[in-house]
């Protein structure tokens, strides 16, 4: 009973659709926003108050299974692009996570300046830098 605290199995209707099309188990869910009995309006999910509940129970659930956290920092990935992303582009993206990565795991790099550093030494050209991110061409 981590969502939808407080209702019966009854007054709403849910669809699951399993899949394995990527690779890997995926379970999408569809609920209508009413009350099969009453017709009213219902909210089956409000994430300011749903999303810790569920990061509650994710959590319990890998510990008893012995899972991997996937919000670790050890279990996060150092690059994630997108699907359309051309493959030049790409290719330039994980051969920059490779270096960055390697510099950083010799003790070259310390603080966001020595990325900066270490991008411009490489011949790339830094064209802003913002708190969460650092742009190239």
């Amino acid at each position: 009973r981590v969502l939808m605290p407080g209702l019966e199995k009854n007054p709403y209707s849910i669809l699951w659709v399993e899949h394995q099309d990527k690779g890997r188990l995926e379970l999408n869910f569809v609920i209508p926003n009413m009350e099969l009995q009453t017709g009213k309006r219902l909210q089956p999910y409000y994430d300011r108050a749903d999303r810790p509940r569920i990061d509650a129970w994710q959590t319990l659930v890998n510990h008893h299974y012995g899972l991997h956290d996937p919000n670790a920092p050890e279990n996060r990935r150092t690059l994630t692009l997108p699907d359309n992303l051309p493959e030049t582009k790409q290719a330039l993206a994980e051969g920059v996570t490779r270096g960055i990565d390697a510099l950083y795991h010799a003790g070259e790099i310390k603080g966001r300046q020595d990325v900066i550093q270490a991008l411009t030494e490489a011949g790339l050209e830094v064209v802003r830098v913002t708190r969460s991110s650092i742009s190239i061409a």
